[in-house]
């Protein structure tokens, strides 16, 4: 469905396409791509995984937090670029996260953005511990004759399957996505500029770095009763955040300590997390936080304030045909937006 047919200039100078999805050029080269396809999961690992611009530092902070029982001072010890390994990013002549990540003491927590084919092949594995049992079970004799031999005894063998690396999948309601991510590219040095109406037409035809928001959101929907995945909506965090932390908190097996969840929710707050430097990407070298800033407003429903009334009807019907089967339903307007 078109919303523009306009050519952005430095769409190809800084990015290009591979597997069929664009990539930032300058942090996501050919190579990291190759490499993440022999990259290997511990059975141990954290993955979050999301759309860009979806909650994903605000999910990497709760499991930072959950991670070391709570202590706020030791989680924000070191920069969110430093505690979570960005597999498919790399900047300049620094070591590849990915790299790093090979060395890194268990349990390791990983994030990327990446399309389900160019994610490391291990994470579709079932790896797991395998428990084998076994049960004896006696034949039934009821019908043997004097001269019948004796009484048999059977041995069945059960196999039990138990998973460990475990997927967080945060997923934000499109329209808020695209606005927010609109507004991301406004802010990094090497990402595309658009209009916002070239920008929502390349979104919707999945021509935007990381691909296309409707492929990514239905496969990890279609995953969630996975006993390894977690889906969470952005809006749910909004809306409830303390509920989002003990369901975080019990999928990991990672406790929040008695009496700490109010100071987890106030810890995470967007607020908060705002005015933290050692998550705010303040001091990211690719990033131009004084005009643009990473952590911008937070909310549910900021798309009102983008989308013409003509873009909005031509997006709910580009919805409900990419996504007709698959039931996946979003809060679009939070009665506490903040304009």
């Amino acid at each position: 469905m078109e919303f523009s047919t306009k050519k952005i200039d430095d769409v190809e100078l800084n990015t290009h396409i591979v597997g069929g999805v664009r990539h930032r050029r300058q942090v996501t080269p050919r190579k990291v791509l190759q490499d993440l396809q022999t990259f290997e999961i511990r059975t141990d690992d954290v993955v979050v995984i999301t759309y860009p611009k979806s909650g994903t530092t605000w999910m990497q902070e709760i499991v930072s937090v959950l991670r070391h029982n709570c202590d706020f001072q030791k989680a924000d010890q070191d920069f969110m670029r430093e505690r979570f390994m960005f597999l498919d990013h790399q900047i300049g002549n620094e070591i590849a996260p990915y790299i790093k990540a090979k060395t890194q003491p268990s349990p390791r927590l990983l994030k990327t953005h990446l399309q389900k084919h160019q994610l490391p092949p291990q994470i579709f594995a079932k790896k797991a511990k395998v428990y084998m049992y076994f049960t004896c079970m006696k034949r039934n004799t009821s019908h043997q004759t004097p001269t019948s031999s004796p009484p048999h005894h059977f041995i069945s063998l059960h196999t039990v399957y138990s998973f460990f690396f475990q997927v967080i999948f945060v997923s934000r309601n499109p329209k808020d996505t695209a606005v927010s991510y609109f507004n991301f590219h406004l802010g990094v040095v090497d990402l595309p500029k658009y209009t916002w109406q070239d920008f929502l037409h390349s979104f919707c035809i999945g021509d935007v770095v990381y691909g296309s928001w409707f492929e990514m959101n239905a496969y990890w929907w279609s995953q969630r009763k996975q006993k390894h995945v977690l889906f969470v909506k952005y809006e749910e965090m909004h809306q409830d955040l303390s509920s989002v932390i003990l369901k975080v908190s019990k999928f990991l097996g990672w406790p929040v300590p008695d009496g700490k969840l109010a100071d987890i929710v106030l810890h995470c707050s967007f607020d908060s997390m705002k005015s933290n430097r050692k998550v705010n990407f303040s001091e990211h070298p690719l990033m131009n936080i004084e005009s643009y800033p990473f952590m911008r407003k937070g909310i549910v429903g900021d798309w009102i304030h983008y989308f013409t009334k003509t873009q909005t009807e031509k997006f709910d019907e580009l919805y409900e045909h990419k996504m007709q089967n698959t039931g996946l339903q979003f809060e679009y307007i939070s009665k506490t937006i903040r304009v």
